[in-house]
């Protein structure tokens, strides 16, 4: 009997010894890939490793000159570093809640991209298609990838495409989902009635819009540079659409200008608007210090193409 506990005792040490061994290794290969992917320098965007405990660090900035002031109700400019330190270097009413718009989508991507496989086949329906703009072109019936209603969504700002990812989970469990998400990323001030960002009607009549503050978008952007495949599509001027069997279907043109007229500042951006909302933009832009990028965000903006670049380019928001 002795000699069964001896050998079981040096069984369990050895078990336990190897075990040791496999944490050690992985915690080593796992620190030198986030390295790799934070150093290289071709890489349009990072892995952030991101403390949401950590708290956002205001700059006291003088009056911007007359040439940066924006018409935006709301906005913010925040910078993050390699190591995922974040400073905040302008912000106006950034705490005031606001209706988000088509800013919405950036959150229905990420629960979609987690939720579904990207070969998951999803049929458009009559209801989807009947959504308000017409965005997308898709027709009832058509059968897409979900990783294809997803660039959809996303660059054309399809409203017909994000009810179609949004029923095929159930409207109500979608919508739990969004709100559930927002709640792990730490977004106190923000709340999901649809995926696509429209006004809509309760069962009281009352309309009800999606909303968020710029403080909160902040914390979405960080998130978003931890899902470097939603920052590839946002980052498309343009991209081929194809249905599931792989015919064309059509090319889908982004809705955000400054893809083209800033491509050395704009990594990826999302517009948004309603006439609740006013337009609205994010932007991931490139930072100021070597590795270091911008979470832009612009609410109810008269002009928000003029606003957004005036955050972009004036020197009063350059960081010293």
């Amino acid at each position: 009997m002795l000699s069964r506990k001896k050998l079981f005792g040096t069984g369990f040490l050895l078990f336990f010894s190897v075990g040791l061994f496999i944490n050690a290794l992985y915690q080593t290969s796992h620190e030198l890939f986030l390295s790799k992917l934070t150093t290289e320098e071709e890489l349009p965007f990072f892995i952030a490793q991101i403390n949401q405990s950590q708290p956002l660090h205001l700059i006291p900035a003088s009056e911007p000159p007359e040439n940066c002031l924006i018409t935006a109700e709301s906005a913010l400019i925040a910078e993050i570093s390699k190591g995922g330190e974040r400073k905040i270097l302008f912000e106006k009413n950034a705490e005031q809640v606001m209706p988000l718009a088509s800013l919405s989508k950036l959150m229905a991507a990420i629960v979609a991209s987690e939720f579904y496989p990207e070969d998951h086949l999803i049929k458009v329906s009559k209801r989807a298609v009947e959504q308000k703009e017409d965005f997308g072109s898709l027709k009832a019936g058509e059968m897409f990838k979900a990783s294809a209603l997803i660039e959809v969504m996303l660059i054309e700002s399809s409203n017909d495409a994000a009810f179609a990812l949004a029923e095929e989970a159930g409207i109500d469990g979608f919508n739990f989902l969004m709100n559930k998400k927002g709640e792990e990323m730490g977004l106190k001030n923000t709340g999901f009635y649809n995926a696509s960002g429209l006004d809509t009607m309760d069962d009281k009549l009352a309309e009800k819009s999606n909303y968020s503050t710029a403080q909160d978008l902040l914390k979405l952007g960080e998130h978003l540079l931890k899902k470097p495949g939603i920052l590839e599509i946002c980052q498309e001027k343009e991209r081929a659409i194809y249905l599931s069997d792989g015919r064309f279907h059509h090319l889908a043109e982004s809705t955000n200008p400054l893809l083209l007229e800033m491509p050395k500042i704009v990594i990826a951006g999302k517009t948004g608007f309603t006439e609740e909302a006013g337009k609205c933009l994010f932007i991931i832009s490139k930072g100021k210090l070597a590795h270091s990028y911008r979470v832009n965000i612009i609410l109810n903006s008269e002009e928000r193409t003029a606003d957004m670049k005036k955050l972009l380019t004036c020197d009063s928001f350059i960081s010293e």
